[in-house]
């Protein structure tokens, strides 16, 4: 699975290959790092939105650990 036929096997499958040297999708699709601070900032805003979307308004329960 891990040889160049068998990542072209998997992709084939529509599935992600783990090799570079296999062209998928994934090879040009255009992404964006996001800073971990300005995420833990906005914390709370992306939280209500969320909520609001799909929670129908109610908090999202998280976890204490």
């Amino acid at each position: 699975m891990l040889s160049r036929e068998g990542q072209r096997i998997i992709r084939d499958s529509n599935r992600v290959p783990s090799s570079l040297a296999v062209n998928s999708n994934l090879n040009t699709f255009p992404f964006e790092v996001i800073d971990p601070v300005i995420t833990l900032d906005e914390d709370q805003k992306w939280a209500t939105i969320w909520s609001d979307l799909f929670l129908r308004g109610q908090r999202a329960k998280r976890d204490a650990g």
